[in-house]
């Protein structure tokens, strides 16, 4: 008995340093918050075994395994969050969420008004022996609950490990399917099966096993970076401390960091850029997504163009950008890295030739391929409007007409080359070398 409270004092310790290291490598991403919230069950659950194995009465034993069981039942709800949430399955689907609490919340009741899955407790003098309770309303039902859990949990690892494009996850899931099957299998033949169909007595030590599967999770960290800490995640920090545009976006094409001089261009409202599509970002979103793509498939390292970034403030902004395909150590492609240098020339042309605010806007719009129609619907102006700055922008410049427009531009660096397409993605030979980490 002592033996088994030593174990389980050192388990609830290891758990609750792993969770809390995990969620401070990342306090946004929702997969390390549920990881942190399953090391909190596991702990708290060892926490109480750590008692319970020292009991002296039936009472005392009923009592701790009363306040414990909370943790094993939110536990494996828990896990199969996870696992959603690392599998990229369940996104904010929050009616799936709830039904996926609900058991719990009905076996947490059962748990303070009856019994789930011991109705008494015997002292053998070694260690204290529990028995299983019968009925389908209590034991039965909470082994089809926790093995619904795990087994799906385990067949959507199995899952990512098959359908993944890159080694790094295919090695990540491989060992967390191994690690968490073998849990499972331990964890049912020593509590359940064999006290069910043999002579055998369990101590019950599951807070003790569950650490096979936290231990694969903890290895993949180490060997395989799951759930760690990426380079565009500690070079924040240096990135806000420039003064171009810097961008990082996953293989999803969702942004996970822009720094801080890409917020003050765009605007407030985008906040941190965290889970921003392209099309919040740019205004030829369409194109963008096709060419990024193409650098995904081909195994392209570098891509350039010029785009018009979105802005809360009004006037969209002008950048040659330059985007970098991104690779782990593995050399599969994990995201890519947007260089930026915002176009300022505009504002000497304004300066210089007495151009309004507003001009300047319908300038950038002009220079961004968009026709009167649309500059009219953007800026909630009638295209009779739209023209009679057109006018006046081309009478302050010395043009005539669209095209002399563009040909005046392109002095000032705003045209790198005709628009393409109705818009300004145009694409440079890209080097031969691609950002490693």
């Amino acid at each position: 008995m002592r033996t088994l409270a030593f174990l389980a004092a050192a388990a609830s310790a290891t758990y609750l340093y792993i969770g809390v290291h995990v969620i401070r490598l990342d306090p946004r991403s929702k997969a390390q918050r549920l990881f942190l919230l399953i090391c909190l069950c596991l702990s708290y659950w060892a926490f109480w075994a750590f008692w319970l194995y020292q009991a002296r009465t039936v009472e005392e034993a009923r009592r701790y395994v009363m306040i414990s069981f909370p943790a094993p039942i939110f536990f494996y709800a828990l896990t199969l969050h996870f696992c959603l949430e690392v599998s990229g399955v369940l996104r904010r689907s929050y009616p799936a969420v709830f039904l996926l609490y609900t058991p719990a919340v009905y076996f947490l009741v059962l748990n303070f008004t009856s019994h789930v899955m011991y109705e008494d407790f015997v002292n053998t003098g070694g260690f204290w022996e529990f028995r299983l309770a019968s009925g389908f309303g209590h034991l039965y039902s909470f082994i089809l609950y926790y093995a619904a859990c795990l087994l799906a949990s385990v067949a959507l690892l199995y899952a990512r490990s098959r359908i993944t494009k890159t080694r790094r996850e295919r090695k990540q899931s491989r060992l967390l399917f191994a690690s968490l099957l073998l849990t499972l299998i331990l964890g049912s033949l020593e509590g359940v099966l064999l006290p069910t169909l043999t002579s055998y007595r369990s101590a019950q030590p599951a807070p003790l096993i569950f650490l096979i599967w936290i231990g694969g999770v903890w290895f993949a960290m180490l060997r395989y970076r799951f759930l760690s800490v990426t380079s565009c995640i500690a070079a924040e920090a240096l990135a806000n401390g420039t003064d171009g545009v810097i961008m990082v976006l996953d293989t999803a094409l969702k942004a996970v960091m822009l720094n801080r001089k890409t917020r003050e261009l765009a605007g407030p409202s985008l906040g941190t850029g965290t889970q921003l599509e392209l099309g919040d970002l740019f205004a030829e979103h369409d194109p963008l997504s096709k060419e990024l793509a193409l650098m995904l498939d081909r195994g392209r390292s570098e891509y350039r163009c010029r785009l018009t970034m979105r802005s809360s403030k009004g006037n969209p902004c002008l950048l040659d950008a330059r985007f970098v395909l991104v690779r782990d150590r593995f050399r599969d492609p994990v995201g890519f890295m947007l260089l930026g240098r915002p176009v300022r020339e505009l504002n000497q042309v304004r300066a210089g030739n007495h151009i309004t605010r507003r001009e300047a806007e319908i300038v950038g719009r002009v220079l961004a391929g968009e026709s009167n129609r649309e500059i009219a619907e953007k800026t909630e102006l009638t295209e009779r409007t739209v023209k009679a700055h057109l006018t006046s922008i081309y009478n302050k410049l010395g043009v005539r007409n669209r095209t002399q427009l563009l040909v005046f531009l392109r002095e000032y660096d705003l045209v790198s080359s005709p628009p393409k397409g109705r818009t300004l993605l145009v694409p440079k030979q890209p080097d031969r070398s691609a950002l490693n980490f």
